[in-house]
């Protein structure tokens, strides 16, 4: 641990491992990304990423990536993610969920319109931004940023600012 890219970073999950159920994170090594219902040979698992590293196919229906951050939403926030979609969902689909407590998250993923997601939600308001339609078997850069001193969500789609609106979240989890 203590690899130069995590330098100011709480977490990264560069996906390293090519095998498994999970991932652990390059900052402390301790925080395990969870994959749920992915099954590796079958339309979802390990395959090969975008820079010739590893990579996970997702089916577009009910796989997830779980990981727990513990900043509550108090705080201001990055999320990022390399995104190859096979198939377009035909429901919201967020890939990429940081749930800071039962009901209380942030979000990356693809909205029911396939427009690409990033979305907030306090147990009360759910502030989002729709992006650009996801094009299915393209490599995408999604970011979502969370500025807490001006109120505002931020969505990037490789590179360029695709939107932003006011967070109206208001709750802080313990």
């Amino acid at each position: 641990y203590g690899h130069p890219l995590t330098r100011g970073l709480l977490a990264f999950w560069p996906l390293w491992e090519g095998g498994g159920i999970g991932a652990r994170d390059i900052v402390t090594g301790d925080r395990l990304l969870s994959f749920t219902d992915m099954v590796q040979g079958s339309t979802s698992g390990w395959s090969g990423g975008r820079a010739g590293g590893t990579g996970l196919i997702m089916d577009g229906v009910n796989d997830n990536l779980q990981g727990t951050i513990t900043v509550g939403l108090s705080a201001s926030l990055t999320l990022s993610m390399w995104a190859q979609i096979k198939v377009l969902p035909s429901a919201v689909k967020v890939f990429f969920n940081s749930e800071y407590s039962a009901n209380v998250y942030v979000g990356l993923g693809v909205h029911s319109l396939n427009q690409w997601l990033m979305t907030l939600y306090d147990g009360t308001n759910n502030p989002y931004i729709l992006g650009p339609t996801a094009v299915a078997n393209k490599w995408t850069h999604v970011v979502g940023v969370r500025n807490v001193p001006t109120d505002t969500i931020f969505l990037y789609v490789d590179g360029v600012i695709r939107g932003s609106t006011n967070d109206t979240t208001t709750s802080t989890p313990v």
